[in-house]
């Protein structure tokens, strides 16, 4: 019997199982569908790693991505990001950027160039990150770009850059402008500027696109904070001007 594809009705039950946490029905089934394969097919081993990850089972985990590497050949990218999950998970953080850097000089992807650039500003270099993040691919969805501006934002952020990480975000939310999480991104960036004004205007849009009530409490939860700020710098202004200490 061939390996059943992703559309078929057993791995959707077995998606379904895994969506609802039912992990050790999720893995009787999928030992099941392998049985009756004979195979152990890349999306089931996709779904056996998302559990092991979930389960942050790193011996499992580095097993099944080597496995689907082995079955997807040298360019695949996810048997190789499973590898350096379980990699993470046990602290080997440098053999896991080792692993990253040299696949990217052979098979440059840009899941593995932010995957990298991720792992990089995790470990506080942020150069580190921008170097990676230099070696994307000209070609790459918009979620794509969008998550190498943010990542290229943290990392100037991180080194106090504030004006960089602002013009990144800009590109970002100009690529995404409906993409609410983004924009609070770009407001606490505004704010952490010091830019409270700008950060109100763009707090606005946030706050009448939100589409769930928790968003919008946690959205004007940051406009109070902001405009408590921006009150103070107000009332400090004055007793200067009036030369009150």
């Amino acid at each position: 019997m061939s390996a059943l594809r992703p559309t078929d009705p057993a791995l959707a039950l077995a998606q379904r199982l895994a969506d609802h946490r039912r992990d050790s029905a999720t893995l009787e089934l999928l030992d099941h569908l392998d049985t009756l394969s004979g195979t152990r097919a890349p999306e089931r081993l996709r779904l056996r790693a998302r559990l092991a990850a979930r389960q942050r089972d790193s011996a499992s985990l580095l097993s099944l991505g080597q496995e689907l590497a082995d079955l997807e050949g040298p360019h695949s990218n996810q048997g190789l990001l499973y590898q350096v999950s379980a990699l993470n998970l046990t602290g080997d953080t440098a053999s896991a950027r080792a692993r990253l850097s040299d696949h990217l000089t052979r098979h440059p992807t840009a899941a593995v160039a932010l995957r990298l650039a991720e792992l990089e500003l995790s470990q506080g270099d942020s150069n580190a990150a921008r170097e990676a993040l230099r070696r994307l691919p000209v070609t790459m969805s918009i979620d794509q770009r969008v998550r190498a501006l943010t990542l290229e934002a943290a990392s100037f952020r991180r080194d106090g850059a504030h004006a960089k990480a602002l013009n990144a975000l800009r590109t970002a939310v100009n690529l995404k402008p409906n993409d609410v999480n983004l924009r609070l991104n770009f407001v606490k960036t505004l704010e952490r500027a010091g830019r409270l004004e700008e950060a109100l205007r763009e707090i606005v849009f946030c706050r009448d696109k939100s589409p769930r009530d928790q968003d919008l409490e946690h959205i004007e939860s940051i406009e109070k904070r902001i405009q408590k700020k921006q009150s103070q710098r107000v009332h400090s202004a004055c007793k200067k001007s009036l030369g009150i200490d």
